[in-house]
């Protein structure tokens, strides 16, 4: 049973012609078969679905019900459910023999959105940014992972999504790195002007941000200096 299972998995039969093979192989009646293996490739690809929605960092999915539905799965269509929770005859596919109902990854629109439009920016794929996000005080505040001090400042490279503070002689933040799905850092934000005013013209006390982007071979391919955004001023503000 369980290789049949994998051969119609891996070369995309349909269930009938597994069934035929099933019926000589158990003797048992063809429809019966049918519906069993029916049934049972389709609570593997749940499972199936469930791992690929934990791997790419998805905390809900949505039931969706085929368009000939019975009443019990029709209840269930377009309702959101925790991955965590997923199950089988509960809340996702397989709900009864023969049942053809799917899920799909749900993800939260302004979520998507606010993920999206900072790609560009940090590289990182949904789950790391999220798990970032998340760091976040309830006003929006970051926090770091980590605080560094010495005369190098932060680490070129760190863990993906990580957020390290380097502290100064004065015991004050004045640098903070953020790094991205390469590990290699891709902003400083800098909270002086390391006393030299005319080379960083920028805000009150002279702070900026530095954005780099690197080659593949790890090199430093281009730095930029620059004033920061309002909102970089609000997420960081405990350090400014």
């Amino acid at each position: 049973m369980s290789k049949l299972l994998q051969t119609g998995l891996i070369q995309g039969k349909n269930p009938r012609v597994l069934a035929r093979q099933l019926t000589k192989l158990f003797g048992v009646r063809r429809a019966n078969a049918e519906r069993l293996m029916a049934t049972e490739l389709s609570r593997v690809q749940a499972e199936a679905q469930k791992q690929s929605y934990i791997r790419n960092g998805f905390d809900e999915y949505e039931f969706i019900a085929e368009p000939t539905a019975c009443p019990i799965c029709r209840a269930l269509d377009g309702k959101h459910f925790k991955v965590s929770k997923m199950m089988p005859g509960e809340n996702a596919h397989p709900m009864h023999p023969s049942c053809r109902c799917s899920t799909a990854a749900y993800m939260d629109d302004k979520e998507y959105r606010e993920w999206l439009d900072g790609y560009s920016e940090h590289g990182l794929n949904f789950e790391t940014w999220k798990k970032r996000v998340e760091k976040k005080t309830v006003f929006g505040i970051i926090k770091a992972d980590k605080t560094v001090s010495g005369h190098s400042g932060p680490p070129k490279m760190a863990e993906a999504g990580m957020v390290i503070d380097h502290i100064g002689r004065d015991g004050k933040v004045d640098a903070r790195a953020f790094y991205g799905e390469s590990k290699l850092k891709y902003k400083d934000i800098h909270t002086t002007n390391h006393r030299n005013p005319k080379q960083h013209p920028y805000g009150k006390n002279g702070e900026h941000a530095h954005d780099y982007t690197w080659g593949d071979d790890g090199r430093l391919k281009n730095k930029t200096t620059r004033e920061l955004s309002d909102e970089e001023r609000k997420e960081n503000e405990e350090i400014l």
